[in-house]
């Protein structure tokens, strides 16, 4: 137990690194705007997690979290680029799960990345994509960050996570 919580606190520290390019200060109370083409109305929306509420406090834009029977969904609503995005997979190795990558679902651009990850005999499927304000989508938030930061993707983007029991 000690060795998961030290995990996610190096986790949240890597990920809130004062790596981020700002283009001004933003307002934590940024409001949320559901991704186009998204039907929120089918998901119950949940609290943050306690760890979600410390990393949402310096994030560039909104996050909410979603459930839907064995369906979870984590939405950021990004306003710049920002290194505060990480992808799944650090988390998910640093929390100790063993990944197997799947193969991409097709999208508009890019669609999303899927991997397994599997830990204590417990197995989720785990997607995740960014989309643009223009629909572009990337797979993973490398692609996206680059592109933004180079001013080939426009903001406002939308980070969806999406996490199912399998």
């Amino acid at each position: 137990m000690v060795l998961k919580v030290l995990l996610l606190i190096a986790c949240l520290a890597a990920a809130l690194a004062p790596l981020s390019v700002s283009k001004g200060t933003v307002k934590v109370s940024t409001p949320f705007v559901a991704p186009p083409g998204l039907d929120l109305r089918e998901f119950t929306e949940v609290e943050l997690l306690e760890q979600e509420k410390t990393f949402a406090g310096s994030f560039p834009g909104t996050t909410k979290r979603f459930e839907k029977s064995d369906q979870h969904l984590i939405v950021r609503y990004v306003l710049e680029p920002t290194r505060k995005v990480h992808s799944a997979e650090t988390c998910f190795r640093a929390w100790g799960y063993k990944l197997v990558w799947r193969s991409k679902r097709s999208g508009k651009d890019g669609g999303s990345s899927c991997f397994e990850a599997e830990r204590e005999r417990k197995k989720y499927l785990v997607c995740e994509e960014v989309i643009s304000s223009d629909g572009a989508s990337f797979p993973d938030v490398s692609a996206w960050y680059y592109q933004a930061i180079l001013g080939h993707s426009k903001g406002p983007w939308w980070t969806l996570l999406e996490v199912r029991r399998i």
